[in-house]
């Protein structure tokens, strides 16, 4: 887990993931070493709903991804 470096190095990302988990309605973990954040929802629709939210209230791009059978599918 490298939340707690990446925040050390870049203290902005505190505030980043609060407007984050803010948004989403639930908890965000780092992807990485903080180029990406994710969040898991139980149900499609409740994603893409958190992905509309999170959208209008931080920059960047964010994406809804679910497993298949057979991959992984995206919805950007």
């Amino acid at each position: 887990d490298l939340r707690a470096a990446a925040e050390h190095v870049e203290p902005r990302l505190v505030e980043f993931r609060a407007q984050l988990e803010d948004a989403a309605g639930v908890p965000v973990i780092l992807a990485g070493s903080g180029s990406s954040y994710a969040a898991v929802f139980q149900h499609f629709a409740e994603a893409e709903r958190a992905r509309d939210r999170i959208a209008a209230a931080v920059p960047g791009s964010v994406w809804v991804g679910g497993t298949t059978g057979a991959g992984v599918v995206l919805n950007p």
